[in-house]
């Protein structure tokens, strides 16, 4: 009697666990439902977070954002399924929920975190490379400055030098030995724009920061090549002045040309005029240039 009555309870346990087991089994479905929509819903509230520019910040808004999904979808389970088909795994199935928020909400941040530190590693490999090319632009620029110069010194266009036709020749074969220096220093610089050109394209990106160094780019070549251009058209000017001063129509008087015919007069001092000019342009557009660099690195300085 005793045996059987054993065996009867055995039976009514086995019978209940089999019953609860069936009722776990149908809550299945409605657990991996709310998993997927736990999962979507706390990705797509951390996507959408605008960053705030503090880490610390968008992740604790992400975390509790996340939670509170996984709360709410928690509780939605139980109050549809769960009290019904498994009351006493409320615990778990809640804790499932808001692990798998919490993970959501952090993939975007992850992974924009590395996002920005590959456009941060980026922006400083730019910033060297942009330094590189204006330092050696700047080099090509102050050699062009100094051949000039060196060219002034000389007194070539002096009016002693000139009052013979062989001190006009030698001007002229100064200045056309700049002439072709100014083009040789254009070819160079469009080389080093080139290879500064290539790095961009290797490494920029849509972001706002990395966009700026081609702007600088263009900014520093268009520069360049006014400046070029100028001092171009002063040895032009200059050897328009050598045209007229070999019509040997003035004589010196000290570091002046003194001059017998009002239209040579008037010729070359328009030319004198032009020179003058293209030597003022010049040096506002380096003015410009040193005031970009100035911007350029109070804003690194900033970063």
């Amino acid at each position: 009697m005793q045996n059987d009555t054993e065996f009867s309870f055995d039976e009514r346990l086995a019978a209940t666990r089999a019953r609860r087991k069936a009722r776990e089994r149908k809550i299945v479905p409605w657990l991996i439902t709310a998993v997927a929509i736990t999962a979507v819903w706390a990705f797509l509230g951390s996507v959408s977070q605008v960053p705030s520019g503090s880490m610390a910040y968008d992740i604790g808004t992400s975390v509790g954002q996340a939670l509170f999904i996984g709360l709410f979808v928690g509780f939605v389970l139980w109050l549809i399924a769960g009290r019904r088909l498994a009351p006493d795994r409320v615990g778990g199935h809640l804790a499932l929920l808001m692990g798998v928020a919490f993970l959501a909400a952090l993939l975007p941040i992850g992974f924009g975190s590395l996002s920005r530190g590959q456009a941060g590693r980026d922006f400083q490999l730019l910033a060297q490379d942009r330094g590189e090319f204006l330092r050696e632009i700047a080099v090509i620029e102050a050699r062009s400055a100094t051949a000039l110069a060196v060219f002034d010194s000389q007194d070539v266009m002096a009016p002693q030098a000139l009052k013979d036709l062989r001190g006009i020749d030698v001007a002229r074969a100064e200045l056309s030995e700049l002439k072709a220096a100014a083009k040789a220093n254009a070819a160079e610089a469009r080389t080093l724009e080139a290879e500064f050109s290539t790095r961009l394209r290797n490494r920029i990106s849509d972001n706002e920061d990395l966009q700026q160094f081609d702007r600088g780019r263009r900014d520093a070549m268009a520069e360049f090549d006014r400046i070029i251009e100028l001092d171009s058209a002063i040895y032009t000017s200059m050897e328009a002045q050598l045209d007229i001063l070999e019509r040997q129509r003035w004589q010196p008087s000290g570091r002046e040309f003194v001059f017998s015919n009002e239209s040579d007069l008037a010729a070359f001092n328009e030319e004198a005029r032009k020179q003058e000019t293209a030597a003022a342009e010049i040096e506002q557009l380096k003015a410009a240039a040193a005031r970009r660099k100035d911007a350029f690195d109070d804003f690194m300085q900033g970063r």
